[in-house]
């Protein structure tokens, strides 16, 4: 029942992001959820004026998908090859999604490295490039020289990125099997 509750909440959490970008089109052009989906756009659309508004669908998608975290960010990238589902200029605004993602903190990355590893950061570098050279929706990429003078590259995981993944992944079953029951 507490998993029922936790995964129900998620998924309102998930059409208020969608309405909240104006980004439930793909919901109505399937006919997917269309009392939810009616629901959320009463409930949480950007109000008149909003900048929001002024973005491509396409666009507003990417943007509520950013905001729900590296599984969808997967999933819009998995979108983003479909034009033939989803039409060239809205598979074009998702594949933004593929290497285009704001970076986390440098000192946040440093801080888990160094809890990674065991050791301070300057224990374990020369020198740690606090601005990434690349940041995806699992990790980014920081350049550093070992304190044997190598030059690296340090992938480092986004915070909180197992446990977003678990969560998703845990609604993508629960969704599933309730779609298994119920078509049965």
């Amino acid at each position: 029942m507490i998993r029922a509750i936790r995964n129900v909440l998620r998924l309102l959490h998930i059409a208020h992001q969608l309405a909240r970008h104006d980004a439930l089109f793909l919901f109505e052009r399937f006919g997917i959820a269309p009392h939810v989906t009616a629901a959320a756009r009463a409930i949480a659309r950007p109000p008149e004026g909003s900048p929001i508004l002024a973005l491509r669908p396409g666009q507003r998608l990417a943007l509520a998908i950013q905001g729900l975290g590296p599984s969808f960010i997967k999933f819009g990238q998995l979108l983003s090859t479909r034009s033939d589902l989803l039409g060239e200029d809205v598979a074009t605004d998702l594949s933004e999604l593929q290497d285009r993602l704001p970076p986390f903190p440098g000192e946040e990355a440093r801080a888990i490295v160094a809890r990674e590893l065991g050791k301070p950061i300057e224990a374990l570098f020369l020198s740690f490039d606090d601005m990434p050279v690349a940041a995806a929706s699992i990790a980014q990429v920081h350049m550093a020289v070992t304190t044997e003078g190598e030059d690296v590259a340090v992938k480092v995981l986004r915070p909180g990125i197992e446990e977003a993944f678990a969560r998703d992944l845990d609604l993508f079953y629960w969704l599933a099997q309730l779609a298994e029951r119920t078509s049965t």
